[in-house]
């Protein structure tokens, strides 16, 4: 199988060892898709991860965690940290993983392969019809499996291909049409937290298929609805502080549309951080 982004850890796609080359397993080669996208921004993905990761497990209320994890490139980013964390830190969790991401997959069955200290982890796949362009499942069938409410994560963690806030209106941009269903899925089923996490090329992204969701169906049935956008190279350029201004008239809308006591209990928030993951700005809505 063939890696592409090597980590301390291993390499983050269909990474085998030395000692697997004999095993009778035929995966597909991610498509060059996949190998663009991993490579786009990727210490800005990196820095995604380790703020999610980080904000997840110290978050952490009991002996057990679900997270669910979207299709994407940050994601798989997402999950490789999260395997480091378990792995390195001797952590006493039982993590469960749902995802629709092939890749998060792979990455999780090598780890119960080949790492030590993995063993609480269960990666579960929705189901679906297989997309090799995104290297994920997509579909009505994997819309549902996202959505079934026989489990409950304390996470749900999704991006776009592209996204704004400007003059208070949420756009979620992605490059396929048929995935449109499933994301619509990660962006409204229960959860206690929804994480948006986006690199701060997507808001400059204008083409591509827009989400059809109404933003409040977003904090609706979730406690907490948390943006995560890295900081721009640049010294704040003007289109990132409108964007900026643009999320807090967007936050404001979104509450006022809440009931009294959701808006006293419920969060909607944007971290901005940097490439190591570190928080540079926040901004209550």
């Amino acid at each position: 199988m063939v890696g592409f982004i090597d980590t301390p850890h291993g390499r983050l796609i269909n990474a085998r060892s030395a000692g697997d080359q004999n095993d009778e397993v035929s995966d597909r080669d991610p498509s060059p898709w996949v190998d663009y996208k991993i490579r786009r921004s990727e210490e800005e993905k990196r820095g995604l991860a380790a703020f999610c990761v980080r904000h997840m497990l110290q978050d952490v209320d009991g002996p057990a965690l679900v997270v669910q994890l979207a299709s994407g490139t940050t994601n798989t980013y997402v999950m490789d940290q999260m395997i480091s964390a378990l792995s390195e830190e001797d952590l006493a969790l039982d993590l469960t993983v749902v995802t629709t991401n092939l890749t998060v997959m792979e990455l999780g069955r090598d780890a119960l392969r080949h790492r030590k200290r993995v063993d609480s982890l269960q990666v579960i796949v929705t189901g679906g019809t297989t997309n090799w362009s995104l290297h994920s499942l997509l579909g009505e069938h994997a819309a549902m499996g996202v959505a079934s409410p026989s489990y409950y994560p304390d996470y749900v963690v999704f991006g776009a291909k592209g996204i704004s806030f400007r003059d208070g209106r949420l756009r979620l941009l992605y490059q396929f049409e048929r995935e449109l269903a499933t994301q619509r899925a990660y962006a409204t089923r229960p959860t206690y937290e929804r994480i948006v996490l986006c690199d701060d090329s997507k808001l400059r992204e204008r083409v591509g298929f827009e989400l059809p969701v109404d933003p409040a169906d977003l904090m609706r049935d979730a406690d907490r609805l948390t943006f995560v956008l890295t900081r721009p190279a640049d010294e704040e350029p003007d289109w990132f502080s409108r964007e900026k201004k643009g999320f807090i008239d967007l936050a404001e809308a979104i509450r006022s549309r809440l009931d009294a006591k959701s808006r006293t209990e419920k969060k909607v928030r944007l971290f901005v951080v940097g490439d190591d993951g570190r928080t540079t700005e926040k901004i209550d809505g």
